[in-house]
């Protein structure tokens, strides 16, 4: 019974979808206060003491498939060449797309951008429109409260927020920032 009203919705006329320039614009917002972004060296390096095993031993275990295609894909036949200057940044990113929660969450909402960007390409839409409807049609918002005391201390998670927004352009953070008015300690949000 279940097969056969599949195959007949296979039959039944479907509207045409509407046009990307006609959708509702959308937008979501994620709160970030200060937990971790993406893993550094010494976080995959670090043994657990439950098991005994570092991070990234962890993770190549749970995730051998990925960390085979990984190495391929890179060309590394040493896996300790994945620590060298050249490598270190992908496998920081690797490791956190598959346990850090931030960069997990950032990078599976910015495939919403990349069906938009399929379904203008779809629409045989010209690249100069379709930058244009990214910005109108979704937004990607990190709320990272203390960013900015972030930026002024100099924490490496806002280095790895910064390059969050690289990866992705069009994600936005907002945050709260201080401005110290006087010597007497008086400040101003924004």
């Amino acid at each position: 019974r279940r097969l056969t009203f599949f195959v007949n919705s296979l039959f039944m006329d479907m509207p045409d979808a509407p046009s990307i320039h006609d959708m509702f614009s959308w937008n979501v917002m994620t709160p970030y206060y200060s937990e971790d972004v993406t893993y550094t060296k010494a976080d995959l390096e670090k043994r657990t003491d439950a098991l005994g095993v570092s991070t990234i031993l962890y993770l190549q275990t749970l995730f051998r498939a990925d960390w085979d295609n990984f190495l391929v894909r890179n060309g590394i036949k040493d896996e300790e060449a994945i620590y060298s200057k050249k490598f270190i940044d992908e496998t920081r990113v690797w490791a956190s797309l598959r346990a850090q929660t931030l960069t997990r969450t950032v990078s599976g909402m910015m495939y919403f951008e990349k069906a938009l960007r399929l379904l203008a390409n779809l629409e045989r839409l010209d690249e100069d429109t379709t930058n244009d409807l990214m910005g109108e049609k979704f937004g990607y918002i990190v709320s990272c409260q203390v960013y900015g005391n972030m930026k002024k201390n100099q924490d490496s998670k806002a280095d790895d927020i910064d390059q969050l927004m690289h990866r992705f352009p069009h994600m936005r953070v907002a945050y709260i920032d201080t401005i110290r008015l006087n010597r007497a300690g008086a400040s101003l949000y924004y």
